[in-house]
C-alpha cells in the first residue's frame, strides 16, 4: 500500500527543509507530494477523491499525514483543513505551520497539530510526525 505526506508551503526552501527532515520516512517508503499553493493542494485532493469514488482502485487514495503553511495562495492552510474535515477526511492528522501563533486557538476546533514557524521549527515538526507515524528505525552498525 502506498504511504504519502503532502507538503504544502509557498517557500521551495521550507519544502525542501522539510524533505531533509523527512529523510528517514522516505527511506522507510514514504512518498512526498509537494504543493507551491493551496489552490494546488485542494485540487489534488479533489482529484485523489474523485478517483477513489469513480474507479475501482487497490491503492488508497488519502494521505497519511499533511503538512502544511497558512501562507499558501489560492487557499490559506486553514481554509484547507476546514474544507478537508469538512469531506470525509476527518482521520487524516494534519501539522500546520505558520509564524502566526494566533492560529493554534484554532487548532482543537478544527483538529490538526499547530507549530510556530520559528527557530525550532524542524525539532518541532520531526517530534510531531514521530507522534504520528512512528518514529523510523535506526540502522546501527554492528560493533565488535
Amino acid at each position: 500500500m502506498k504511504k504519502t505526506i503532502y507538503v504544502a508551503d509557498l517557500s521551495d526552501s521550507i519544502r525542501e527543509l522539510v524533505d531533509i527532515a523527512l529523510k528517514d520516512y522516505i527511506q522507510r517508503g514514504y512518498e512526498i507530494e509537494r504543493f507551491s499553493s493551496g489552490s494546488d493542494l485542494k485540487q489534488h485532493y479533489i482529484c485523489q477523491r474523485c478517483r477513489e469514488k469513480c474507479v475501482l482502485v487497490t491503492d488508497k487514495t488519502e494521505p497519511d499525514l499533511i503538512i502544511l503553511s497558512n501562507d499558501l495562495p489560492g487557499a490559506r492552510g486553514i481554509e484547507f483543513i476546514e474544507y478537508a474535515r469538512k469531506s470525509l477526511m476527518d482521520k487524516v492528522p494534519i501539522i500546520m505551520a505558520s509564524r502566526r501563533s494566533a492560529l493554534g486557538e484554532l487548532a482543537q476546533e478544527y483538529d490538526f497539530i499547530f507549530i510556530e514557524k520559528d527557530a525550532h521549527f524542524l525539532d518541532n515538526l520531526i517530534k510531531n510526525v514521530d507522534d504520528f507515524l512512528g518514529e523510523p528505525e535506526e540502522d546501527y552498525p554492528c560493533e565488535s
